[in-house]
Order: structure tokens, then sequence, then C-alpha cells
């Protein structure tokens, strides 16, 4: 088997880390720290030019591997290439696929054949499709499931649309550090473990209306940018992590609805952690509110809210509802300079009920 190129961490033509490996070596949380120390030891010396260049080179390398190793993924590419070229049918570009004839259902016939067949280790490490360049992945009304309890690996792919609605996923799916353009999750049931950490979804809507979560799911430091977030009616067996998740809002002045990041009607049977997040929004030029809502929903355990600014600022013309139904997320991004109107966010927890701790620490609740 010829094996794809697409996993070389060096770039033996340039003689320079490969855009694979840079991926990787930024991916590692210390890569910065470990660059650093090791550079550092080298000022004191004359002709250092060099050798930093060549340490700057080794260090990336490490980082590279080393992370390659934590997160489990594999050190070639699991897949065979395609004829005549370097690369399998999930790594050769769109543009090269199509002019191979290579259609998009061809890759999601390919990928889902490659997932339900995996029973030994050999057929596990098929399950992996990092850096993949994925036009479709439309399961829905669909069951996916393997003998294997290996995770489907996504690391760092490029999905233009993940379509997983009404589908029952008795996988672990990685989408870790990938890049999504469209989403839909609605009514899945997702059975193991779902993680779209440090991912990036910039999508129209991104969608997870009553989806049922068994296992955890994890959000953690995701960049979103979208005209809604929507996690309604949604039920949470296990453990949530969205802390330090970016989500901007991308406001059409030709919109007149208002922008939602709504979780109403949802149960969280194990911790939330919605701590450490960002809302921010693109150029404002009309007036709106924009909304997080946790309307009716039920925390059986602990909740976390820390390190968010919530104010009360309503206008004096308002009836001022209770303090606790009705509370303003601060807006510290936003320049009144650059908007004509003022944009008012609120997190709405009005007959929410708390069996368990909730954490609501550096809170400035100004007006109330």
């Amino acid at each position: 088997m010829t094996e794809c190129k697409h996993f070389d961490l060096w770039d033996s033509g340039s003689e320079t880390v490969s855009d694979w490996g840079e991926k990787l070596d930024q991916a590692h949380d210390d890569h910065l720290r470990i660059r650093d120390e090791s550079i550092n030891n080298l000022l004191e010396r004359e002709d250092i030019d060099q050798e930093c260049l060549n340490l700057n080179k080794e260090q990336k390398l490490w980082s590279a591997e080393e992370y390659r190793e934590q997160v489990g993924l594999p050190i070639t590419c699991p897949h065979e290439t395609v004829d005549g070229k370097d690369y399998c049918i999930f790594h050769l570009s769109p543009e090269s696929r199509q002019n191979l004839g290579i259609t998009k259902e061809d890759v999601l016939n390919e990928l889902v054949n490659k997932i339900k067949k995996s029973t030994g280790e050999d057929e596990d490490k098929k399950k992996c499709f990092a850096g993949a360049f994925l036009e479709d992945i439309s399961i829905k009304y669909r069951g996916l499931s393997s003998e294997s309890n290996k995770p489907v690996q996504f690391h760092f792919a490029k999905i233009d649309n993940l379509d997983l609605s009404h589908s029952v996923i008795d996988e672990r799916f990685v989408f870790n550090g990938s890049e999504i353009n469209e989403i839909n999750c609605e009514s899945t049931q997702f059975k193991k473990s779902v993680s779209f950490k440090k991912a990036e979804l910039n999508c129209q809507s991104v969608l997870f209306d009553r989806a049922t979560f068994e296992d955890r799911l994890d959000m953690s430091n995701t960049k979103i940018n979208t005209k809604e977030l929507n996690f309604k009616e949604c039920s949470f067996r296990k453990r949530v992590n969205l802390s330090g998740m970016n989500v901007e809002i991308d406001l059409d002045s030709k919109d007149d609805i208002d922008t939602r990041v709504q979780y109403n009607n949802s149960v969280f049977h194990d911790e939330l952690h919605h701590n450490n997040i960002t809302f921010s929004f693109e150029d404002p030029d009309k007036l709106t509110e924009i909304y997080a809502e946790f309307k009716h929903c039920r925390f059986s355990s602990r909740a976390n809210f820390s390190d968010c600014d919530f104010q009360s600022t309503l206008d004096d013309n308002t009836t001022d509802p209770s303090p606790y139904d009705l509370l303003e997320v601060s807006t510290d991004d936003l320049s009144k300079e650059d908007s004509e109107h003022e944009i008012e966010w609120y997190v709405d927890f009005s007959k929410s009920e708390f069996e368990s701790g909730l954490l609501l620490n550096d809170l400035d609740l100004l007006g109330i």
C-alpha cells in the first residue's frame, strides 16, 4: 500500500516542518514555552542564528510528535492513496477530487464504510480522518456504529457541512481543532462522547435542538461565528464543558428577528461548565437584543457560570423583572463610538430549577 503523505511532519523538499507538523505543533499547549526555554539557553553564544533555526525546527517536530501521541493520532495516514496521487481520497483537495471524477457522495460512502468495518487494531486506525477535506458529512436519519471502541477522529478536518440530524451515533466523535461551515444535530442521539474542543464553527446556525447526549460533550475553547446557537430541549446525561467558548454573533442588517443563544427546556443531569465565555458581534448597525436563555431548564448537578459580568441596564421606562430572571452579560468589546445603536445581551434563568450548587463568582450586578 502506498502511504498518503498528509501526515508527514517534515517536508523534505523545502527542508522545513510540513503544514501538518506546524498544525500539530501549534495545538500543543506548551509549544511556545518549550521553544522559548530552549532558545534562551543559546542566547549567550556568539553565532546562534543557525543554531536557533535548527533548534526551532527540532522543537517544532518534538512538539508535534508529542501532541500526536497525546491525542492518539497515527504516525502515518491509514488510508490508501488514490491511483497516481500522493494522497488518499480524504486528503485530496476538493478540486483534485473533482478533476478525477470523485464526487462528495463517493467520499461520504467511503468514510461511512471505513467506520462501520472497524473491527481490529489495524482497521481501528482507519477511523482516523484527521486533516481531511470533507465537503459533506450527511448521516441524517441513519444509525452509525461499529464493533470498535476507538474514536472517530476528525482533528483539524475542514468540513463544509455536518448533518447528523435525527440520527443515532454510537461512536465517539472527535472534531477537535476542526473547521465546520454548517452543522445540524437536531434530534441527534449521541450514545458516546463528542468533542468540538478548539474547533471553529462558522455557520449560519448551530443547531443541537432536542439532541440527547448520553456521554460527555466538550466544546471548551470552541470559536463559534453564527446567527443562532440552539441547545433547546436537550438532555445532557453526563458532564458538559463549554468553558472558554467564544461566540461571535453575525448580525445581518436585513434580519428583523432577535438573535438568540438558547438552552431552553434542557436538562443537565451532570455538571455544566459555562464559565469564561465570551460573546461578541460583527458590525452592528441596527437596534437589536441578543438573548442567552436558560428558561425552564433543570440542573441536577453543579452549574458553573463563573468569571462572567452580569449587569442590569434596562431602559428607565421598562418594568424591571426579577434580577435573577433577566441579567445582562457584559460586552466589554463593544466600542460605542463604532455603533449607532446600543446592543443588549441578557441571560434568562426564569423558571429554571437548580437542584445542586450554582457557582456565579465575580459577578457585577449593577443596577440591581
